[in-house]
């Protein structure tokens, strides 16, 4: 199994999981040039591109979902609210079919492939904002992105995890003292926004604590452009873990290297 990550943070988010000749996408925030560039240059197929899931409908997250279904003629799944809400940004023309869309329920798995895939409920301010757990042979990935809040929900999704992609959005002390609008501080840290470093650190750190010898990686996405910095996210999660548990800090507006299990 290989993964990598095409982008990551507010500039866009786009995940890519193969296996054999299969491959699936987890959001969407880059165009089909572009994906296709990045996929080229890290000597990775496209042809087995078979389907998109999207967490939510921010543009972050869904801009590119619209080009990439028709140049690559793939289905899109993701709730009835979310392809509601970003059709109703697109032109006429740019809109999505719904013969290619899957409609995928809030907790409800889906099949393609080697792939099973199974989104879970995360608060955020957005239409029905999921994660999703990714399973293929022997190893169970987590995304949790846009996660507002640790819920018991998002808590039990973690569990048994091979491999976690979560969020560090922002460090505190830089978003406190940074420039954003009270408002916009407001709205990242209110439940429903984004986790920080140091949440996502206590999180894992009671994951350890309680015995997870399943995890194996854990990869830090949506790291702020100006709220957060990656040595800062890596360094604050890097306390809380293992030596065994390897780490990385996804980056902005760029690939990472092909990671394979």
């Amino acid at each position: 199994m290989r993964f990598v990550s095409l982008t990551s943070g507010s500039c866009g988010n786009c995940y890519c999981f193969s296996s054999g000749d299969t491959s699936i996408l987890i959001d969407a925030g880059i165009g089909a040039r572009t994906f296709r560039s990045r996929m080229k240059r890290l000597g990775m197929k496209t042809e087995g591109l078979s389907a998109i899931f999207l967490t939510h409908d921010h543009a972050d997250h869904s801009r590119g979902a619209a080009a990439l279904m028709r140049h690559f003629n793939i289905p899109l799944h993701c709730t009835s609210e979310v392809f509601t809400s970003m059709n109703r940004y697109l032109s006429d023309a740019d809109k999505i079919s719904k013969a290619s869309f899957r409609p995928m329920q809030v907790g409800q798995s889906v099949e393609v492939g080697p792939f099973s895939v199974t989104s879970f409920a995360v608060p955020h301010d957005s239409h029905s904002c999921v994660g999703y757990v990714v399973r293929c042979e022997n190893e169970r990935l987590v995304l949790a992105t846009d996660v507002g809040a640790v819920t018991p929900v998002v808590r039990s999704a973690l569990e048994g995890a091979t491999r976690i992609i979560i969020e560090t959005d922002f460090d505190e002390d830089m978003l406190w003292h940074g420039s954003y609008p009270e408002m916009l501080k407001r709205r990242i840290t209110s439940g429903y926004g984004h986790l920080s470093n140091r949440q996502t650190a206590l999180l894992l750190q009671e994951m350890v604590q309680e015995g997870w010898p399943e995890l194996k990686s854990v990869f830090l996405c949506h790291l702020s452009g100006q709220n957060n910095t990656p040595s800062l996210a890596f360094s604050t999660v890097r306390k809380v873990l293992p030596e065994a548990i390897t780490l990385q800090a996804l980056p902005r507006g760029e690939a990472t290297r092909v990671f394979e299990w």
